[in-house]
């Protein structure tokens, strides 16, 4: 267990450094054919995860005790790692012929626009959602 957590605590670093520098570097690019969530999503999950991910590896280092109370503060550090993650891969870029969905687990799917069967719009979410197939 304790090695579990050790590995899980080293990806959600990696992924939370990862998220901030992206969120850096797209300060100063252009939106024009991509829509992306705002860098404050990899910045909030970076903070909170890590204020979270501290506790986690003194817990699990200093103390002799069972590895549980890491594994509480592991969970709620995974979840500011949800949002590192969301940052990173949800994204959508689009151009003349077609767009590219990025879900949240990195996965691409590529469609044109004559696959699109349906529209519909959610004025009380101001966003719309597009039937393809």
């Amino acid at each position: 267990m304790t090695y579990f957590i050790l590995a899980a605590s080293a990806l959600l670093a990696i992924i939370f450094i990862a998220g901030i520098i992206s969120a850096i570097r797209e300060r100063g690019r252009s939106d024009k054919g991509r829509v992306y969530l705002p860098g404050a999503f990899a910045w909030i999950g970076g903070i909170c995860g890590g204020a979270f991910l501290i506790p986690t590896l003194i817990i699990l280092l200093t103390t002799d005790e069972s590895p549980w109370l890491s594994f509480i503060f592991l969970c709620f550090s995974m979840l500011g790692g949800s949002l590192s993650l969301a940052h990173l891969n949800c994204r959508i870029t689009y151009d003349q012929e077609s767009f590219t969905h990025k879900n949240f687990l990195g996965i691409k799917r590529t469609y044109t626009y004559d696959q699109i069967t349906g529209i519909r719009e959610r004025p009380s979410f101001s966003d719309s959602l597009l039937y393809v197939g």
